[in-house]
């Protein structure tokens, strides 16, 4: 079976490992395990996420800018040339 998972221990290159798996009402793994992870790990984890995702989103809001900018460029471009028809 698929799964997504990767903090379950029968996790294994997108595929569960466990012989029997039981699925919930709501389409959840009832035999999922979780790796357990030491909390000073999971901390220093969790900044890098954050960060990541930070950097992420500061680069998407750039584009954003720059794109926009040459968006307005060009429609001003395509009026100036039809104003000088």
């Amino acid at each position: 079976m698929r799964c997504k998972n990767k903090f379950c221990i029968y996790y294994r290159k997108d595929r569960c490992t466990a012989e029997d798996i039981a699925i919930n009402s709501v389409g959840m793994c009832e035999d999922c395990v979780y790796v357990e992870i030491d909390e000073s790990e999971l901390k220093i984890k969790r900044v890098n996420t954050l960060e990541k995702m930070d950097r992420q989103y500061q680069r998407q809001v750039n584009y954003e800018k720059i794109k926009l900018a040459e968006i307005h460029d060009l429609a001003q471009k395509i009026i100036q040339e039809q104003e000088g028809k």
